[in-house]
């Protein structure tokens, strides 16, 4: 029948495809299969395919060539409409006489290849498939239901014009009529056996789902069918216990993977293979590192099913697990407890304030496991809780009283608390851990240390392993330094007793540095700030020469230099007059009023941005004695300024209401 093809070449090759082991090799063979189903005109392929479809081939060689056909078919159906016929009356006799004892998938296969054939026969070539059909397996209606069920589900993969197509779909809708007077016989039929119902309800999924389909043409139907599905039950059979059966979940690679290892035991006892295969180990210890791959993997992806639970049944699915949670924590059943946190950990990104409650009542249980000893199944246990928690945190911080006295008294306690640096510490110090974690916990560190004062940090130095500490703390702070350009290396190195002396050169210096390398440009310029400081009697004397700065428009330069001056000074300008405290608040409400009434003239936004920045430190560090001054200025109640005051917790939107600001003060000025 196929001349040009070697038939019994390809059953080996698909054999042997299933049967290497070499990668190279099964590559090698995949092309050369895939290019068997395009190499060859459309009939020799066809007729390749109906032979590989004999019982004499294994049953892996007679899916392929079902598969082969079908691509085939609705790929290049053009040249296949030709062999209608032959296609057609093969592949009702195959489904006719084999579909009771071939495989599954094969039949499925074949069902599809029949049903797209129809569709591109239609109704020129085949007028009426759903007749010649149902005249043929009127005695099978279980295969036949299939098949038509089939036949819907392929319209969607057919490749046609758009005006065949519209005709095609028209022909479909005159048919459906026929498949609901079929499918109504069905399911009335008293002695139809619960696989023919399934294969019916299945045929009125995929018709209902046709485009333009009219689903009041389906309500008889309808209403049997979710009848039926009401009445399924999971056992066919009579007896009680069919309440209790439960059907596993594991994937079907799992009972492959026990089918090879139990066939490939040429010797020893198969009963030790098969529970050396079924059983987990009793230690993690114990799991090879591929073996925990996997195992993972398929933690990962059954654990969706608390995602899901939670989307179906809400709270209730929380509380199941604080259920379940409580119960082996007081059974002291490790394992489960772990996989009860594990699903929680899942779920806690898909929560919600609304949990809240069942979230409290987890975190009380939580608190239980604090003193679970150690342990490989304790450190388990004891990671996967610590995720959990840092899977809630986008809670709190999305919580409206995320700032409240209580997280801040809670915060402090934590970066107070020299225990948690020192472990910090030795978990850096150890080389082993990962360079991620490491600098993590140097983080740590740095932020407890920025919590205390610099006297508290000197004085718990006295003892040399503290000095250590604090001095390779500097060394790797030191060492991520990057060299930068000279401008920068002679602005940051330059003596700062000598500066008096030196004005003229720090002038040019600085008309440099404020451009090219603004940060150390600035910190000179604090530096020349605090050293004149020295040449006046009082401190008042210089911020009224600053004062005066600020109100000559033409002056930019010295503005810029006196908003980098309160912008980085402000520590020092308070320890040096902390005892003219009645003088210091008249300057900074002279400071303040200067810088307010300044931001509402014409200036360049780099400009309005600076000055904000002092303005954000006075209404955040002193917000009564600036609402006292705001009080006696001209749109000092205005609603900008109030919307301010609500920022102070966040310099990025304070900025915007400052410019705000400025845009209004504006407009109103030239109206």
């Amino acid at each position: 029948m196929s001349k040009k093809v070697d038939v019994a070449a390809v059953a080996a090759k698909v054999q042997e495809f299933y049967a290497t082991s070499n990668p190279d090799r099964r590559k090698l063979l995949d092309e050369d299969l895939c290019m068997f189903k395009r190499r060859f005109p459309c009939e020799d392929t066809v007729a390749a395919c109906i032979l590989l479809m004999g019982s004499r081939y294994p049953a892996n060689v007679q899916y392929f060539a079902a598969v082969s056909m079908y691509e085939t078919i609705r790929h290049r159906y053009e040249e296949c409409v030709a062999n209608m016929e032959v296609l057609k009356s093969f592949l009702i006799e195959s489904l006719t006489s084999n579909a009771h004892v071939q495989m599954q998938s094969i039949t499925n296969k074949l069902s599809s290849t029949l049903a797209i054939l129809s569709l591109y026969c239609m109704p020129d070539v085949w007028s009426d498939p759903v007749a010649t059909l149902t005249n043929i397996w009127a005695a099978q209606p279980e295969l036949l239901l299939r098949v038509l069920a089939e036949i819907a589900a392929e319209f969607s993969n057919i490749q046609m014009p758009l005006t065949q197509r519209s005709k095609l779909k028209t022909e479909l809708h005159k048919t459906s009529e026929d498949i609901i007077r079929i499918i109504s016989t069905v399911m009335g039929a008293d002695d139809a056996s619960p696989s023919t119902r399934q294969a019916a309800v299945e045929c009125v999924e995929q018709w209902v789902k046709l485009p333009g389909i009219g689903l009041h043409q389906w309500a008889s139907v309808l209403s049997v069918v979710f009848g039926a599905v009401s009445e399924d039950s999971i056992c066919s059979c009579q007896g009680s216990y069919a309440v209790d059966e439960l059907i596993s979940d594991l994937p079907s690679s799992f009972f492959m993977t026990l089918r090879e290892h139990i066939g490939s035991a040429a010797s020893g006892n198969k009963k030790d293979e098969m529970c050396n295969v079924i059983a987990y180990w009793f230690h993690f210890k114990v799991v090879t590192l591929y073996n925990n791959t996997l195992f993972d993997r398929y933690r990962m992806v059954r654990s969706e099913v608390s995602i899901d639970a939670y989307f179906i049944t809400g709270r209730d699915a929380l509380k199941f697990l604080n259920m379940e949670l409580e119960e082996t924590i007081t059974k002291g059943d490790l394992c489960r407890t772990e996989c009860i946190m594990f699903l929680w950990e899942t779920v806690a990104d898909y929560l919600s304030e609304s949990d809240y409650l069942e979230i409290y009542d987890n975190l009380k249980l939580c608190m239980q496991l604090s003193n679970i000893g150690e342990g490989a199944d304790e450190d388990r246990l004891a990671n996967t809780v610590m995720r959990h928690l840092y899977a809630l945190s986008h809670l709190i911080q999305e919580h409206d009283d995320v700032i409240s006295k209580e997280a801040l008294r809670t915060l402090e306690k934590f970066v107070s608390d020299d225990d948690i640096s020192q472990i910090c510490y030795t978990f850096f110090m150890n080389e082993s851990n990962a360079q991620e974690l490491r600098l993590m916990a140097l983080k740590c560190i740095g932020y407890v240390l920025s919590m205390k004062p610099s006297h508290d940090c000197m004085q718990s130095a006295e003892t040399l392993e503290n000095k250590k500490f604090q001095i390779s703390i500097f060394a790797c702070l030191f060492a991520s330094l990057n060299h930068k350009g000279g401008v920068r290396n002679a602005v940051t190195n330059f003596p700062s007793e000598h500066l008096p002396q030196m004005f003229p050169l720090v002038s040019l210096l600085l008309n440099k540095a404020l451009f090219t390398n603004p940060a150390a440009g600035s910190s000179l310029a604090k530096t020349v700030v605090l050293v004149s400081l020295q040449l006046f009697i009082a401190i008042e004397e210089w911020l009224s020469l600053i004062y005066q700065s600020l109100l000559r428009s033409a002056l930019v330069q010295p503005s810029v230099l006196v908003i980098f001056y309160w912008q980085g000074s402000h520590n020092v300008v308070l320890k040096h007059v902390f005892c003219h405290t009645e003088r210091w608040m008249q300057i900074l409400r002279i400071s303040f009023k200067a810088i307010f009434v300044r931001i509402q003239v014409e200036l360049i936004r780099a400009t309005v941005e600076s000055l904000s920045e002092v303005l954000f430190f006075f209404m955040k560090e002193f917000s009564t004695e600036t609402r006292c001054v705001l009080n006696g200025l001209d749109h000092g109640d205005s609603p900008l300024v109030a919307a301010m005051f609500r920022e102070i917790g966040n310099l990025r939107n304070f900025k915007q209401m400052t410019l705000r600001l400025n845009m209004a003060s504006r407009k109103s000025a030239c109206s």
